[in-house]
């Protein structure tokens, strides 16, 4: 969201990608989405993570199977750029997974797992000078950073108060929403976790401040929803963050006093409709000659979302699933070891789940189908080498779905995942 609320960019699961959407508001009412895509030049691997304040830049993160890079875009003319990268020193040949910017614009908050951080994933931050160029990124440290994941940086309007999402502090076993204060001699508070309904029982990843924070804007799963993930705005989370900044860890926030419920926005849910006339980034099935090749999909770092190149593998299992009547299958999902068991079993069950939905999505009896979580438990290569440096290649191959067939055929291949030798695993 910009910094005055009129103007937004988010993301919607299409049937073949993920699509990036630009909705403006004009006397408090929010207009009709449309679809930027094609603008951006998204092969449906570009994700919104922030509008600058002013609604003019875009900040994009690239995910691939191997990497993470942050991606600009700018407004112009009644339209968005197609995105670049940021390139050095923001991105690196490390995870960059989420960005924003400060109020003036000036700097950039941004996550990364880069050596000399304090966990896996770290909030960095840059500045740019009057010629464009960022300086060389400094971790915000350890108040904030811990042996766990951070994400999702957003700042108030005034630049003092830092939400972010962990899996630290007071966390549960999740992502949780934080808040913290500068000083003014720019050290940043103990972070406190927010009350309900920003925070719940599930993951808690993105929370966009309005004005001090007391506001703002969430995506939450809830039954009454329009779809798997819908904007919500949250009037109240505290009465006054300055206040809310003093609760120590001893102390309780009353709750009954901030727990309003979130609102869903239904003027964009209602209204958003898929553009037909984009070009889908599928266009051809993939289809086999005289094998059927089932191949592992990977996922991004704690992202059950399906990539463009796993849709193609799936494509090809569709088919098979037309050419064998009687074929079963069991989709399993697995995890690297960042975070704790029980939110590791999850994201292995959601990945495997969202295999299967594409599946019948693409017209596969849901009879045919079951899925099993394996946490992180079946690791196919190293999480860490033996110098305790992170293997980020090897959680890669590990955050994956693999299959099982119920018949044995000539016809189809399981291949497995191919593990370069300074990750396997010894046996």
């Amino acid at each position: 969201c910009s910094g005055d609320e009129t103007k937004m960019a988010f993301m919607s699961e299409q049937k073949f990608y993920d699509a990036i959407y630009f909705v403006q508001k004009t006397n408090s009412r929010w207009g009709n989405p449309v679809n930027i895509t094609p603008q951006i030049q998204s092969d449906g691997n570009q994700y919104v993570t922030a509008l600058s304040f002013d609604g003019t830049k875009m900040l994009l993160a690239m995910i691939s199977n191997y990497d993470g890079d942050i991606m600009i875009s700018e407004y112009s003319s009644m339209r968005w750029s197609k995105s670049k990268n940021l390139g050095k020193p923001i991105n690196s040949k490390y995870f960059e997974s989420h960005a924003s910017f400060s109020p003036d614009g000036k700097t950039i908050y941004f996550t990364s797992n880069r050596p000399g951080g304090y966990g896996d994933m770290d909030i960095y931050t840059s500045q740019v000078d009057n010629s464009g160029n960022w300086s060389e990124p400094v971790n915000i440290g350890p108040v904030i950073n811990t042996e766990f994941n951070e994400e999702s940086p957003f700042l108030t309007s005034d630049g003092k108060t830092l939400f972010f999402s962990s899996q630290g502090h007071t966390s549960i076993g999740g992502f949780d929403i934080f808040a913290s204060k500068m000083d003014e001699n720019g050290n940043w508070s103990e972070p406190v976790a927010l009350p309900f309904p920003a925070n719940t029982a599930d993951d808690n990843l993105f929370f966009f401040p309005v004005l001090d924070g007391s506001s703002g804007y969430v995506t939450r799963f809830e039954p009454d929803g329009y779809g798997n993930g819908d904007i919500y705005f949250i009037n109240t989370v505290v009465e006054s963050m300055d206040e809310f900044a003093e609760v120590t860890e001893e102390e309780t926030i009353n709750l009954d006093s901030v727990n309003e419920e979130p609102v869903l926005i239904e003027e964009i849910a209602e209204e958003m409709i898929p553009v037909d006339t984009v070009e889908t980034i599928i266009q051809e099935e993939i289809l086999p000659e005289r094998q059927f090749h089932v191949k592992p999909i990977f996922f991004g770092f704690d992202s059950y979302q399906l990539s463009d190149n796993a849709r193609k593998k799936l494509m090809v299992i569709n088919q098979m699933f037309t050419e064998f009547p009687q074929l079963s299958m069991e989709v399993r999902g697995h995890t690297d070891a960042i975070g704790s068991v029980n939110y590791n079993q999850y994201l292995s069950e959601m990945r495997a789940k969202a295999v299967i939905d594409y599946l019948v999505d693409l017209g596969v009896d849901k009879s045919r189908l079951k899925y099993k979580g394996f946490s992180e438990n079946s690791p196919v290569a190293i999480n860490k080498f033996e110098n305790g440096l992170d293997a980020r290649e090897g959680r890669q191959l590990n955050r994956r779905v693999e299959f099982k067939i119920n018949i044995e055929n000539e016809w189809i291949v399981i291949e497995s995942v191919e593990v370069p030798e300074n990750l396997s695993i010894e046996k």
